[in-house]
């Protein structure tokens, strides 16, 4: 090999590998730029995931078949599964800021879950309550502005095209906003109002948050078990 042909090989080399690097680095942005558009999709994920996770140690923990009567964690793990599919539905074909707000509402839920083990199921239980609310009044939106009326059938019931058509602009103007003020501040916001009344609405306990429900029997016997 003469020199060349080893120039000519080296400069193909390097050629390829500046080549690579440049295709490595945009496939990199891509998937930056794609994790960035959907974090709240994906936070919503892990704390759905988390959720399940309480939902089955609980279960579990009472009884491990997870088909025992009177086990509610095990019915909640299959309501944190419909949950998760219904919102994760909705957060991916709804634009901002339903996704973000659905994160909210979603980490109320399990940092109330976590941090009070005395209501642990009816913090949970309300919290996919609202979320699954939430994630009906989005899509029924989104179906509603996806159906075209029959503006002919309207207007033989109406008295005539014109003012069928205006009827019903005016109607689908009205739904519109009443829809959009619901999703994004009725539902949402009183729902956190609701939780926030709840929590400083509690009167004080003779238990601590994090304690299982054996600490919890146990500070209550004694009037004095907040050691453990």
């Amino acid at each position: 090999m003469n020199g060349n042909t080893w120039d000519a090989f080296l400069q193909t080399i390097a050629t390829a590998l500046h080549h690579a690097s440049i295709y490595v680095a945009n496939g990199g942005l891509v998937t930056l730029y794609w994790l960035m558009a959907h974090l709240a999709q994906l936070g919503a994920l892990a704390l759905l995931v988390g959720m399940g996770v309480l939902d089955y140690t609980e279960a579990q923990r009472l009884n491990p078949t997870l088909h025992g009567r009177g086990n509610w964690w095990a019915m909640g793990l299959r309501h944190t599964l419909m949950t998760a599919g219904l919102w994760l539905a909705t957060a991916w074909v709804t634009p901002a800021p339903v996704p973000v707000l659905g994160l909210v509402l979603l980490t109320v839920t399990l940092f109330l879950g976590v941090t009070d083990p005395a209501q642990r199921q009816q913090h949970l239980t309300r919290g996919r309550g609202a979320v699954c609310l939430y994630a009906l009044a989005c899509l029924g939106l989104r179906v509603y502005l996806a159906l075209d009326a029959d503006v002919y059938g309207w207007a033989t019931a109406l008295g005539g095209l014109e003012v069928a058509e205006t009827a019903l602009a005016q109607g689908r103007n009205m739904v519109q906003i009443i829809a959009m003020l619901a999703i994004l501040y009725g539902i949402p916001v009183g729902h956190l109002v609701m939780v926030v009344q709840r929590v400083l609405s509690a009167p004080p306990s003779l238990v601590t948050t994090r304690q299982s429900l054996q600490q919890i029997v146990y500070a209550l016997r004694t009037r004095g078990g907040l050691s453990q």
